[in-house]
């Protein structure tokens, strides 16, 4: 058993001895019983508290006598909940190079591109193997480029992720000293390798398991000290549990982006790269491992590649060389056998992957190195995003920009691509801070559809105005695995997505898989205005399996609009028909394959820029509604949902049904949905299963009902969940006021009747909040918080209606004590130290600071005789122990005032045991300084072994007492005279 795991008396004895007397210098018996009976009690109180729950347990004194219930009004003060947030403050959009595109090889096919809106490059060219590195310009100084007004670039692209193609930014600044030059990594847009890249011929690099191993001997350590010419052996040397694999090179890095390591069988190997930077090929530098960006690239065959991005870590490290040489190269198998490495022999080869940089960007050395991420938004498109803030710091602030570029080429010289440029854009986004939730998500809305929105203003916001929306999130399944099938119903007229469509419970939405494509009718039609605006904005799950592209198509009067749609930013249509008779949101598929995609919600809208301006609590924006709906039975084949149990506006029913199985023999059974004066029938497709029921349109206060219609005779409807969904246009106080905010008495309490000026008051600072009348039966009750995403709860208040009322407990004004007003008080607290201040500088003045300090240190420097009249040696440690024991029926802070006046008399006990150490270590004890430091020294190790041992108040107490002990060490130090002690020889 470990000494943690023992009871706390356990561990006292545990600290004694276990025969024979307790030493003389330790405390008595009596101390040992008294630290361990405080230990006791202040153990108890803390294992209470470890089990106590998380719920808010109510005070049994609400209760006098455990008679009658508790009733009054309860109050909450409530605060706006925080997140870090970081918006986009500017934005320029950058018109794309028409020579900015490149395409595959001739002979080999590609998919057609989805028809695209302004900002598509013009149609590309065929492009040979062997085709350089390309650099087209973005913009210019004559374009009005001012690089240091934004810190992030961004490019949405087209490609092929059979053939992929290396993509990056390239900025060019010019200055009195010459130019600077930064590029972000063009390898960081390949996230996929296939083995017939891999084992293609024309790669460049080193075999490792096909190649001549050695033992590591004296050779080549001469070798490497004299620099000679390497050779292809690889060698091999035992380190400890792991095995190092290494090889001498001299290879030219300059125009290397990564060093690729391919595995086999799964090994795990680190690679340690040493180089040389100067010109002239001496000197050795070994490039960090952990620093070192790397990634993982599984082939799918067994094997495994291990990319290291050397050129990104040499831009970063040595902007401006020349040249860079590979010395070597070294394999560490960690904790591996050295006869098992040399048999297996799992690293298959090195390769050098080019860079990617054209020429003019590396004439003068190594450039910068410009922080980038891609990511692939679904297949077969990307987003590029670099980081331009370093732009902005001295000294590459104050150049001049020259360009801003876009840099392609294949992986390999030799391979074939495609890649098609559809967007550009530089924006400035925010330093991230803390800002209310309800605020951040105020203005990603306003994002949403292209609202120029200012969160720093009362006035800065304006109304959405929704033209269609349907939100897909209810019908998934969150945080479940299972994704259960789910049967649409009436709901033909919006997804269209072939017979053979099948559609699934994600956890973030509706799973749709189909061959034939996809697509939602929205069924708007309008007559725009002028100044119009009308954008989609569309929300996607994780699983986008083949989707190629999405568009918005808008059609009437004879004309076509078509838009590439990219999830999390508003597509806008660039020009509307006059009479807009249409609108569809189309998926394709990558290629002629299967297309999975998970739908989350899609919102089309219409916004103008001069929209009124409104507050953030008055504007009103366009909010989901779910609630679990509980089923009424009318009878033993019907199903009823009342008003209450619908959320406003209500779109969707997802009710997982039930019934006895039929057979053949009996009638199809038929679901039929009555509402609002309709009525609607659709095929049961099995015993079991999951409806996603399209509702129409419920005039509020509607009522829902289900009937089981056919099936086997005598057979019962039953409904196990059911969760009915819909959006609103809604401010924000009535968000709040329906959000719940805890739960008390057995029912929800929420900020209902919130308006916008109660809003505003509350986001300025924390108000208590009405939350209506509480009564609470006798014993003790609990209150629970549910999540509340906007919300949070600081205090709870309950205004008992027989108690006095609130303000009669408050002090009259001008009354004495705590209610004095405060500049009283401070003048009397001033009086005091000044007359304190005084009193010491009466004690002390003439000299008697200087006499009394001498006495101090002479009474501290001296050693009692053994005849002389002193103190018991049982009575300072004995008022340690009492100090430490008082402690525990006090308060905190009084706890720490007796520790700390109990520690002092460490001294005094200390001093007592130097006669008695003197005649065991004379050399110690001679001088007093040396013996306060002993002192010190042996506290500190006591309260580490007290922390060790978990008895955290006793190592607080050693290490007080080690404080005194070395403010006595100080107080002595300038006395040299050696002092001799009593019964010892010196």
């Amino acid at each position: 058993m470990s000494p943690l795991d023992r009871p706390p008396a356990s561990r006292v004895r545990g600290l004694l001895p276990a025969r024979g007397r307790v030493p003389a210098c330790f405390p008595g018996r009596a101390l040992a019983c008294v630290l361990a009976w405080a230990l006791l009690l202040a153990c108890a109180p803390a294992r209470a508290a470890e089990s106590a729950g998380a719920a808010l347990a109510l005070p049994a004194t609400l209760w006098p006598g455990d008679a009658t219930p508790v009733a009054g009004e309860l109050f909450a003060r409530a605060a706006l909940r925080k997140v870090k947030y970081a918006r986009v403050l500017a934005q320029k959009t950058l018109p794309v190079p028409p020579d900015a595109t490149a395409a595959a090889a001739p002979g080999q096919g590609r998919p057609a591109p989805p028809a695209s809106g302004a900002s598509r490059a013009s149609a590309p060219e065929a492009s040979r193997a062997g085709e350089a590195p390309r650099l087209a310009r973005l913009a210019g100084p004559g374009d009005g480029l001012a690089l240091a007004d934004y810190n992030e670039a961004r490019l949405d692209y087209l490609f092929d992720s059979a053939r992929p193609a290396c993509l990056g930014f390239a900025a060019v600044l010019e200055g009195r000293d010459g130019r600077a030059v930064f590029v972000s990594d063009p390898l960081e847009t390949v996230d996929r390798l296939d083995p017939e890249w891999v084992d293609s011929p024309a790669r460049e690099g080193a075999d490792v398991a096909q190649a001549p191993w050695a033992s590591k001997g004296l050779r080549y350590q001469l070798s490497r000290w004299l620099d000679r010419a390497p050779d292809d052996t690889w060698r091999y040397s035992q380190d400890g549990p792991s095995t190092f694999l290494q090889r001498r090179f001299a290879r030219d890095l300059t125009g290397v982006g990564a060093v690729d390591v391919v595995l086999s069988r799964g090994q795990q190997v680190q690679v340690n790269l040493v180089v040389s930077l100067d010109p002239e090929g001496k000197g050795r530098t070994v490039l960090d491992w952990y620093a070192l960006p790397k990634r993982t690239f599984e082939l799918g065959d067994g094997r495994s590649v291990l990319r290291l991005y050397v050129g990104r870590h040499l831009r970063a490290m040595a902007p401006g060389t020349k040249s860079v040489r590979l010395k070597e190269l070294a394999l560490m198998f960690f904790r591996e056998d050295q006869e098992r490495v040399v048999a297996a022999r799992n690293v298959e080869k090195i390769l050098f992957v080019p860079s990617g940089l054209p020429p003019e960007l590396t004439r003068d050395g190594l450039p910068r190195d410009l922080p980038a991420r891609a990511r692939e938004v679904f297949a077969g498109r990307g987003e590029l995003a670099a980081n331009l803030s370093v732009l902005g710091e001295a000294p590459w602030k104050d150049m001049a920009p020259a360009s801003l570029n876009v840099v392609w080429s294949p992986q390999a010289p030799e391979s074939s691509f495609e890649l098609e440029l559809e967007g550009a854009r530089l924006a400035r986004v925010a330093p991230r801070r803390d800002v209310p939730a309800l605020l951040a998500a105020t203005v990603e809305r306003c994002a949403s559809f292209g609202a120029d929105c200012d969160m720093d203003r009362p006035d800065g916001f304006v109304d959405q105005d929704p033209l269609w929306s349907v939100d897909f999130a209810s019908l998934g399944e969150p945080g479940g695995r299972a994704r259960p099938g789910v049967h649409p119903a009436f709901a033909s007229e919006l997804l269209k997505a072939g017979p053979r469509a099948r559609f699934a419970s994600e956890p973030d939405g509706l799973g749709v898989t189909c061959r034939e494509g996809l697509s939602l009718e929205t069924g708007a039609a309008f007559t725009p205005a002028p100044g119009d605006v009308v954008s989609l904005w569309l929300e996607l799950g994780v699983r986008r399996q083949g989707l190629g592209a999405v568009r918005l198509e808008a059609w009437g009067a004879g004309e076509e609009v078509a838009v590439a749609v990219k999830p999390g930013l508003p597509a806008v249509l660039p020009r509307l028909p006059a009479r807009v008779e249409g609108v569809r949101v189309r998926f394709e598929a990558l290629g002629k394959g299967e297309m999975t995609v998970t739908l989350g919600r899609a919102v089309l809208q219409r916004s103008r820029a001069d929209a009124p301006r409104r507050g953030l609590y008055e504007a009103r924006y366009l909010f989901p509604e779910t609630r679990e709906a509980r089923a009424t039975r009318q009878g033993p084949r019907a199903l009823a949902f009342a008003p209450s149990q619908l959320p406003p506006g209500a779109r969707w029913l997802a009710a997982d049904l039930s019934t006895e199985a039929w057979t053949v023999d009996d009638p199809a059974p038929v679901l039929v949905l009555r509402g609002a004066g309709r009525e609607l029938r659709t095929p049961l497709p099995a015993s079991g299963a999951r409806m996603a029921m399209l509702l129409p349109q419920l005039p509020e206060g509607a009522s829902l009902s289900l009937e089981l219609e056919g099936g086997r005779p005598g057979a019962a409807l039953e409904c196990s969940r059911a969760v009915a969904s819909g959006e609103r246009l809604a401010t924000w106080p009535q968000v709040l006021g329906a959000e719940s905010l805890l739960q008390a008495g057995g029912a929800a309490r929420s900020l209902r009747g919130l308006d916008a000026r109660g809003a505003a008051a509350m986001a300025a600072s924390a108000r208590w909040m009405p939350l209506g009348a509480l009564e609470l039966p006798p014993g003790q009750g609990a209150v629970s918080f549910p999540r509340n995403p906007w919300l949070e709860v600081e205090a709870l208040l309950l205004d008992r209606l027989d108690a006095p009322a609130l303000d009669s407990l408050a002090r009259a004004p001008g009354e004495g004590g705590a209610a004095a007003p405060r500049g009283s008080g401070r003048l009397v607290a001033g009086l005091t130290v000044l007359g304190v201040l005084g009193l010491c500088w009466l004690g002390l003045r003439g000299g008697r600071g200087a006499r009394l300090a001498g006495a101090l240190a002479g009474w501290l420097d001296a050693v009692p005789e053994a005849g002389a009249r002193r103190a018991p040696g049982w009575l300072w440690p004995s008022v340690m122990a009492c100090s430490l024991a008082a402690g525990l029926f006090l308060g905190a802070a009084e706890a720490r005032h007796a520790a700390m006046a109990g520690s002092l008399a460490a001294v005094p006990a200390w001093r007592g045991l130097r006669a008695r150490m003197g005649r065991k270590w004379p050399k110690v004890a001679k001088r007093a300084s040396l013996h306060y430091c002993c002192g010190f020294a042996a506290a500190v190790c006591l309260a580490a072994l007290l922390r060790l041992v978990g008895l955290a108040p006793l190592s607080e107490f050693a290490g007080l007492c080690g404080m005194w002990l070395v403010l006595a060490a100080w107080a002595t130090r300038s006395r040299p005279d050696l002092l001799t002690i009593p019964g010892s020889d010196a």
